[in-house]
């Protein structure tokens, strides 16, 4: 019986070695973000379980069951997941994986973190206040840990090339044009958070707050003291 080549749901477990290969020999990427990206998509939840005094992932079963299920090319020696939880739980995951994991933060201004919407509900917003305040904090907590690196989204939207260029740098792989032209050579294409085709990056929700017809909400997140010292010292106010 053949194995499926992974499906595109998939997609983070698609840069995962061979099952045949030892899981902590592999470069584990983490992703955390604010801003619900179609650069990535998420199948693994970072909520850790105690199991004889080890946090353990809940939901690790997910990766060994594409190892088991999906084709993997030999060639892959990373895999990547992209869930914003992680952000509370790099300790967790520096155990748990004996420091063999990259992990990638990506700030981005809360006024238009709070304006997405979710996938299923086009009337509810994502992301609370509350809940960037909250997740944003952590993050700048960890931010001097060699293993993290930050990058504001709108740095990655407006100067692609060159933060795209960090990112390699601090992963240690050379910037190519698979990289840099990522939209046309995913293997992420569909995803129930994903609003249109895969397409490059562009800047038309930068600054999406400033619309007056968000002024209540964007209001929530200023008019909380955390929120708009948050935002003060990022450089966003």
């Amino acid at each position: 019986m053949h194995k499926k080549r992974a499906r595109q749901e998939h997609g983070p477990f698609y840069f995962c070695k061979s099952k045949t290969e030892q899981m902590n020999k592999a470069l584990v990427l983490i992703i955390t973000t604010m801003i619900f990206s179609v650069m990535l998509s998420s199948s693994l939840y970072a909520c850790y379980a105690v199991i004889a005094g080890n946090p353990i992932p809940n939901r690790i079963d997910r990766l060994y069951s594409s190892f088991l299920l999906y084709w993997i090319p030999k060639s892959s020696n990373r895999w990547c997941e992209k869930t914003p939880r992680n952000i509370h739980h790099i300790y967790q995951i520096d155990n748990y994986f004996n420091g063999n994991f990259r992990f990638i933060q990506i700030i981005r201004d809360g006024r238009d973190v709070i304006l997405s919407k979710h996938p299923t509900d086009k009337d509810k917003y994502w992301v609370s206040p509350e809940r960037w305040i909250r997740d944003v904090s952590t993050g700048l907590k960890i931010a001097d840990n060699p293993k993290v690196h930050t990058v504001k989204y709108e740095d990655l939207v407006l100067d692609f090339g060159n933060s795209v260029a960090e990112i390699c740098s601090f992963l240690d792989i050379k910037p190519s044009k698979e990289i840099l032209n990522w939209h046309m050579n995913a293997t992420v294409t569909r995803n129930r958070a994903y609003h249109t085709k895969v397409q490059h990056i562009n800047a038309l929700s930068v600054g999406k707050w400033k619309e007056s017809k968000y002024e209540k909400r964007v209001e929530e997140l200023t008019g909380d003291p955390k929120g708009l010292k948050l935002l003060e010292s990022l450089g966003y106010f």
